[in-house]
């Protein structure tokens, strides 16, 4: 049984939220459970920013100290509750606070349009996202598409290093990156109906299928 979470109505500024195309409605994008404090959830609003609940929705406090408000997707460190990630529209943000306050993580990344996330398992100090030249709006007129290309990092996003070229992806943009349970590496879908399988590093990429529909998430069933 589901019901609308009242305490996210009420979340102060929720009347100023937008979102670029008409008819201009803010929508959540991403929802993240803490793995340490299961009653706490993260939610990453496009475009609003990042909201925290501690009792399971019931009420929600404002995180956007630092951060770009367009949001894509908000994880939380399968190691450390208090470190928290985000991608947004104006590039990828890193808390060490617990969202207290957000700096923009440059280092290594040379496009700014990050949207999706796969944070390792606790063993593993791997962050890996992807991120486009510019916003949706450029990538059906741009010459090259999105632009984009695969970011790894090593350091649990304190900086990146790319490990793909734009080519990998035609004009396409990874929407959504998801763990390979067999291999150790991940799987990758793109909007332009690509399916890519990457190493465990992320340097070896395979195309698995192309030219499906549009793709914007997949789900992997052991």
């Amino acid at each position: 049984v589901f019901k609308e979470s009242d305490g996210f109505l009420r979340i102060p500024g929720r009347d100023r939220w937008t979102f670029p195309p008409p008819p201009h409605i803010p929508h959540v994008r991403s929802i993240a459970f803490d793995p340490h404090e299961p009653s706490t959830m993260y939610v990453g609003v496009e475009e609003g920013g990042v909201f925290r609940s501690r009792n399971e929705g019931a009420t929600f406090e404002t995180l956007n100290d630092g951060l770009y408000e367009d949001i894509h997707t908000v994880a939380v460190d399968s190691r450390d509750s208090r470190r928290l990630y985000a991608t947004t529209g104006g590039g990828f943000y890193l808390s060490n606070n617990a969202g207290k306050s957000w700096e923009q993580v440059t280092r290594g990344l040379n496009r700014t349009y990050t949207i999706p996330l796969l944070v390792s398992a606790p063993d593993r100090d791997d962050l890996f996202t992807a991120a486009a030249m510019g916003p949706p709006p450029t990538w059906r007129v741009a010459p090259t598409g999105a632009d984009a290309m695969l970011f790894r990092s090593a350091d649990r996003g304190e900086s990146f290093e790319p490990i793909s070229a734009e080519q990998n992806f035609g004009r396409g943009m990874v929407m959504r990156i998801k763990a390979d349970p067999e291999n150790g590496g991940f799987f990758a879908v793109c909007n332009d109906g690509a399916v890519i399988r990457a190493s465990t590093d992320g340097a070896s990429l395979t195309t698995l299928a192309e030219k499906l529909p549009p793709a914007y998430d997949l789900a992997i069933i052991p």
